[in-house]
């Protein structure tokens, strides 16, 4: 199963971690962004193109929550688009929110999974595995 992986640029050795362990665990991690520099801007088309190009091609995505709670638009806009592809977006944030919290308003969106707890993550990937053909 193909995931496309979306987080902070701030929390890139997070995101790095997770789509390691997601790829042990058999998972096509997509990801392009995480080896992105200054000098590759996420602002050049091309870049935003390619993401584009892989959240499409992916079965899932998985959101990586930033312990601060403040999110990356651009990966929000990434959800946005999966969630306009009929993906589902699986928000992965392991603290805990408060009302005010954006994510707190995410959980009643169709589609939209949010996860606390990493071996769950891996289930609900696995078992959506099985369920996709993508």
């Amino acid at each position: 199963m193909t995931i496309y992986l979306g987080g902070s640029s701030k929390d890139k050795d997070t995101c790095r971690t997770l789509g390691y362990a997601l790829a042990v665990e058999g998972f096509n991690v997509l990801a392009p962004w995480l080896s992105w520099t200054p000098e590759t801007h996420p602002n050049e088309q091309k870049n935003w193109l390619a993401l584009l190009d892989c959240i499409q091609r992916a079965s899932a995505m998985v959101y990586v929550g930033p312990p601060t709670g403040i999110f990356s638009a651009g990966a929000t806009f990434e959800a946005g688009y999966a969630l306009g592809l009929h993906r589902p977006v699986y928000l992965y944030s392991p603290r805990d929110r408060s009302i005010s919290d954006p994510v707190y308003h995410w959980s009643y969106a169709a589609n939209v999974y949010r996860i606390e707890d990493w071996e769950f993550l891996l289930e609900s990937l696995s078992w959506t595995k099985g369920a996709l053909t993508r």
